[in-house]
Formats: C-alpha cells, structure tokens, sequence
C-alpha cells in the first residue's frame, strides 16, 4: 500500500487579503539537483461588504409591582414548669418559728422551635420580555481586485553526505502561490522512505506597478539520508585517543562536516587553581578531516590551529561532541520531510590523558 504523506512548510509571506485562486506547481525532488525555477500566478483581493437588516429577537427589562410571597422562619415560645420543693416557716404568738416543707409548682418561658410562616408583601419586580425586531449585519455582496501576483522562485537541491537513495528522489516537491503567499509540502511516493529534506526559504513580495505584485527569492533543499543519521545515533563515537597534537575519533560512515556540528572542549587540570579552559567551540572546517574508510567514518581534528602552540605537558581533558544536522539546522534550514526521524541526539564523549 502506497503511504502518502503531505508535509506543509510554514508560510514564507503573511497578507491580510484574501485571493480568489492559487496557483501550484510541483517538481520530482531528482529533478531539482538541478536549479528550475517555479513561475506562479494568483491574485489578492479584499470582500465588498454591505450592511443589511434582519429580522430577530430582542429583549427588554420590564419593571412591575408584584405581589411576592416568601417563607420566613419564625421561632416560637414554650412554657415550662416543674415541681419545686420550697420551705416555709411561722411564728406563732409567744412560741417558737415552726418550719415546713411544701411542693410549689414554678413556670417559666422559653425558646421553641423554628417553623416557617409563608409572608406575602408588594416589591418592584424586574424580567426579561422578548419582543421581534430588526438589526443591521454585514455581508459580502462582492470582491475587489486589489492585486495580480506573480511570482518567480529558483528553487534548487542539493545533496549533503552520503546519501544512498532511489525512489525517494521521485518525491514531489510541490510550490503553492496563494495570494502573496507561498507555501510548500512534499508529497512522499514510496513506502520506505529515508529521504530527509530540510529546507530554507529567501523570498520577498513587492508591488511593481498598479495592481501589480511580484513575489521572488530562492529556495534551498537540503537532501540527506534518515538511514546515515541513524546509523550516527546508533554508534556513537568511538575510539578517541590523542596523537601528536591532533585529537582522533571515529564514527559512523557519511558523517560530513557540512551536515554536522563537530564541538571540541579541551581544558587543563591543575590540582591548585583551578581548570584551565584552553578551546571551547565549533570546530572550523580547517582544523577538521573527515575520511570516509573501512566503513565508518574516521575523523582528525588538528589542535594547533585551536590552541597556541598546541599541549604542553600536565593532566588535559578532552570532550567530544558532534550534533547531526547541526550545521543546516544553525545555518536557518528546517526540516519539512522526515519529521520521523525524530529527534536526533547528541553524540558525546570524553578523553582524559597525561603528557
């Protein structure tokens, strides 16, 4: 089955008007390693509008007097009473107090319980009333030509690496112009693919006359190959060591210093002091030899050039790091088919050694 994947690029020139048609033409990617330039048409146009009634529903706040009737709580009074013992006492004429005790009944009132009472008073009472009625919108009765876009973009690819591929480069690349925009997307035709496209995008939009646009620039393809970037995360670097003031490694075959970032950190370590860091940075492609041999790629990187008068004696450390796609990717390329790939990590190791 025939898996089709359409990939957009991001817009390269942003307009507020609209177009009434775009216009689209497409290459296979082979074609483009050698430079074809893409002739376009469209036009940019903004709506006529008009301001027209229609029948709706409209509310309005109606304020009358109204009976309203709510439940109130309301909490009672109970009486209680109860049986006190109470001593009462006499004297009688010439005698003695004589006392007794007698059973008095003493009330008192209390608080009940809460029960609701339903009360009833007239308030202002506020609502919502519908009623039909008309208001104004706007709806386009129309198009205006604002401007004729042409557009004249060389576009050109260009493999970088090893690059082992057949089918893939029958793969369309495929230029939209839509008003002053151009967009573009690949539009993949085999079912394993490793073509890996990454592009970048130099193109303007002026008016050269009445009612007249022009949009031009160029647009690079970049063509590298998914299997040698995986191959370069899966094996990593091996086999740095140091001879004669250049730093040796080794990695996977199709490693290129147009493809990739190539970092080198070297630092003295001094027991007291501190480290000293003595190159931190890309490596310029002067300094850096990549030969492709035995299957793999093996690399040497000169530190003379990088360090004044090279290593002396004493403890170093050296760390090595390369970043596939670096170079494109720092350079304002971006990938626009291949986004499967995922993203690439960072390949990094280490020598310490003793002079």
């Amino acid at each position: 089955m025939r898996s089709t994947s359409l990939i957009t690029n991001a817009i390269l020139l942003l307009t507020s008007a609209s177009s009434a048609f775009a216009s689209t033409q497409s290459a296979q990617i082979g074609e483009l390693l050698s430079p074809q330039e893409f002739t376009l048409q469209s036009e940019e146009t903004h709506p006529i509008m008009e301001s027209q009634p229609y029948n709706t529903t409209c509310y309005r706040t109606v304020t009358n007097l109204e009976t309203v009737c709510r439940l109130e709580p309301v909490r009672g009074t109970q009486q209680v009473c109860e049986n006190v013992p109470e001593q009462t006492c006499f004297t009688p004429p010439h005698g003695r107090p004589q006392c007794h005790t007698v059973i008095a009944r003493r009330c008192h009132t209390e608080a009940g319980p809460i029960t609701f009472e339903r009360r009833c008073g007239l308030e202002m009472v506020s609502r919502q009333q519908a009623y039909g009625c008309v208001k104004e919108h706007l709806v386009q009765v129309g198009t205006a030509l604002d401007y004729n876009v042409s557009a004249r973009v060389l576009v050109s690819a260009q493999k970088v690496g090893e690059v082992q591929l057949g089918v893939e480069l029958r793969n369309q690349f495929e230029l939209s112009l839509n008003g002053q925009n151009l967009s573009s997307r690949i539009i993949e035709v085999a079912d394993q693919n490793n073509l890996v496209v990454l592009s970048k995008n130099e193109t303007f939009a002026r008016v050269v006359g009445d009612k007249q646009k022009q949009v031009g620039g160029q647009i690079e393809l970049k063509l590298s190959d998914a299997a040698v970037l995986r191959s370069l995360s899966d094996q990593g670097i091996s086999r740095i060591r140091y001879e004669n003031d250049q730093v040796l490694f080794a990695t996977a075959s199709g490693l290129n210093s147009d493809l990739a970032v190539v970092r080198l950190m070297v630092k003295r370590d001094r027991i007291f002091g501190g480290d000293t860091i003595l190159f931190d940075g890309q490596v310029p492609a002067s300094a850096l030899t990549l030969t492709q041999m035995g299957g793999e790629s093996q690399g040497k990187i000169d530190l003379r050039p990088l360090i004044d008068g090279g290593l002396n004696s004493g403890r170093h450390r050296i760390e090595l790091s390369i970043e596939p796609l670096g170079n494109l990717t720092k350079s304002g390329f971006s990938v626009i088919q291949g986004n499967s790939l995922g993203e690439l990590p960072k390949l990094e190791t280490a020598l310490k050694l003793k002079l």
